[in-house]
């Protein structure tokens, strides 16, 4: 078992979550496959830290699902059957990974399709004039950063917007995927599979969106969101790595 070399800290070692970061990347990339017995002792030598870091990120990579604690044998990668396929962490990776991005962002382009336009329908229903106003106001800085290049603002604005979308659907379970709809809209940024300069379409169909709900106007809604996804969905389709500055 062997592990590529992390660069180290200042003080000698990694930080907590650099260790997270390099074995889940590890696991999730297939360096490590399904049965393999890690030992926290090689690890903590490799990657020169405490076994008290290997322990605690062993402990933040269970909770993901990647291993398992088993009785006289060790620390056991899981089958990626077992992986918390909702974790963050667990899609950030994937979608790190060029050999799973298409699969990852097909997952979850259908779990968008599903879930979103019903928010947006609920959100119609439900939503109060605070965030109905916040929505518009988010829609709009879209479509002027949108405009003008500025795509990390652009960004910015699209994450917050559909967070608020989801909370505005007095859902809890829907509101729970938040994290989940950040790492999709951050993931292709930081991939660099967006446009340089965004589709005035789509900031102008969030517009839309806001409009529609904020009146109340639920059919409308449904359908702006769906067009959103599928844009969305077709960009990433059509899409190569753009470098980001």
């Amino acid at each position: 078992m062997s592990a590529a070399q992390p660069t180290p800290s200042p003080s000698g070692g990694l930080l907590q979550r650099e260790v997270i970061e390099q074995l889940g990347k590890q696991i999730v990339t297939g360096r490590w496959p399904g049965g393999t017995v890690l030992r926290m002792d090689e690890l903590a030598d490799q990657l020169d830290v405490s076994r008290s870091v290997i322990r605690e990120a062993m402990s933040a990579l269970s909770g993901n699902g990647l291993v398992q604690s088993r009785k006289h044998r060790g620390t056991v990668v899981q089958d990626p059957s077992r992986w918390n396929a909702f974790a963050p962490d667990v899609i950030a990776w994937r979608l790190d990974d060029p050999a799973q991005r298409d699969e990852q962002f097909r997952s979850l382009v259908e779990l968008r399709t599903a879930v979103e336009p019903q928010a947006a329908r609920l959100a119609a229903e439900r939503i109060d004039s605070d965030r109905a106003a916040e929505m518009i106001r988010l829609a709009a800085r879209m479509v002027e950063s949108g405009s003008m290049g500025k795509v990390d603002e652009f960004v910015e604005a699209d994450v917050v917007f559909h967070r608020l979308l989801l909370q505005s659907s007095g859902n809890p379970l829907f509101a729970s995927l938040e994290q989940i709809l950040n790492e999709i809209l951050a993931g292709k940024y930081r991939l660099g599979l967006m446009p340089i300069i965004p589709d005035p379409q789509a900031s102008h169909r969030h517009l839309e969106l806001a409009t529609a709900i904020a009146s109340g106007d639920a059919p409308t809604a449904v359908t702006a969101c769906l067009d959103i996804v599928l844009q969305s969905a077709e960009e990433l389709g059509n899409s190569s790595p753009q470098p980001r500055g």
